[in-house]
This record gives structure tokens, C-alpha cells and sequence, in this order.
């Protein structure tokens, strides 16, 4: 870890061990450049507290892996424009570092909790922006298609949408924590339906 850690180093959760970010050791080191054949694609699950973060490699709808996944997490009780400048600030971090070529961000659906549905979108937003400023195409499936894209029903509970994403990217175990795991499952979306992106 550097001497001198930045707020992303010290707001990001470090899921994947052999990932990208500069607080661990890198399996994909910043100077290795993607093949043109490779998409790799950052999955995004919104939300004020914790936002997850997964970044994979398409080189093609049957060949996807997982190079890293991640948090970003920040402190309750910290004013609300704080830490929405923080996931903004640590996100356009990230994807200077990960260079994605997609971003899929989870679409906002009706909740019962306001105040929870409240917090995510204005999440969101700040997700949007950081990818705005990059000129980023985005995917925004809702939780339906995204069920139904992973697992083929659109019902499915969270153990069958796991199990089928430790499959579909041949991991030895599920991915943890759980927002991690389902910012993985967003980016294997953008695999498989990039053709049906609209730039942001």
C-alpha cells in the first residue's frame, strides 16, 4: 500500500485480491493493454452506503471473466453532498484506472422504502455524472431483464442469480459481498446486450 493512500484507497473495500485498484497488488497490471477483441465492461449497483463495482473481460458471449470486484463505500452520518462528491470523486478514479468500455448501471425501480429509493437515486446520479464525464455508453436494465438475461427467469432469488454467475464466469466461489457480486452480474449483462447500448 502506498505511503501516502488516497480517499479512493481508503473508501474502497477491497473484494478481489488480484484486482485492479492500487491498494493491493494487481493481477492486471495498469500497462497491459485489452486486446481490440476484448470489451471490458464495468457493472455498477448503485447505492449511498455501498456502491458495488465489477469489471470484466468479454472476448466473447461464451468467454467472460472476472478481473475484479470491489466497494465503495461511505460513512453514515457524513453530509449527504459529501458522500455523493465521494462516490463521485473514487468512481471517475476507478474508471481512469479500469478503462472500461461500457458501464451497465442498475435501473431504479419502485420501492417500499422512499428513503431508501431516495438515497439509491441520487446514488445513481452521481454514478451517471462520473460516467458522463467520461463519455461512457451506458446500459440501464432493470432488475427483471437483469434476472432473466443471468438466469433465464425473471423471478429468480438471489442464490439461483449467484450460482449462476460463479458458473458463467468459472469461479471457484461467489463472489462476495453481495453488491459486488451483483455489479458482476450487471456487467455480464453488458456483454451479452452491448449491441443494445445508447450512449449516455
Amino acid at each position: 500500500m502506498p505511503n501516502n493512500p488516497s480517499r479512493i484507497a481508503e473508501n474502497r473495500i477491497s473484494i478481489n485480491p488480484e484486482g485492479l485498484a492500487g491498494n493491493r497488488s494487481s493481477g492486471h497490471p495498469r500497462g497491459v493493454q485489452t486486446p481490440p477483441k476484448e470489451r471490458r465492461i464495468l457493472g455498477i449497483d448503485p447505492g449511498l452506503a455501498t456502491t458495488g463495482l465489477g469489471l470484466i473481460v468479454a472476448r466473447s458471449d461464451q468467454d467472460i471473466e472476472a478481473l475484479d470486484w470491489l466497494t465503495i463505500e461511505t460513512k453514515a452520518g457524513t453530509p449527504l453532498l459529501e458522500r455523493l462528491a465521494e462516490i463521485e470523486h473514487d468512481l471517475s478514479e476507478y474508471l481512469e484506472e479500469a478503462a472500461p468500455s461500457l458501464v451497465v448501471v442498475e435501473r431504479l425501480f419502485f420501492a417500499v422504502n422512499e428513503r431508501s429509493a431516495l438515497e439509491v437515486a441520487q446514488a445513481r446520479g452521481a454514478i451517471l455524472l462520473a460516467a458522463a464525464k467520461k463519455t461512457l455508453p451506458i446500459l440501464e436494465p432493470t432488475p427483471l431483464e437483469l434476472k432473466s438475461c443471468i438466469t433465464g427467469d425473471g423471478k429468480a432469488d438471489k442464490k439461483q442469480m449467484q450460482a449462476m454467475l460463479t458458473r458463467i464466469l468459472s469461479l471457484k466461489e461467489t463472489p462476495q459481498p453481495a453488491d459486488a457480486a451483483d455489479a458482476l452480474a450487471l456487467a455480464v449483462f453488458g456483454a451479452l446486450h452491448q449491441r443494445t447500448l445508447t450512449a449516455l
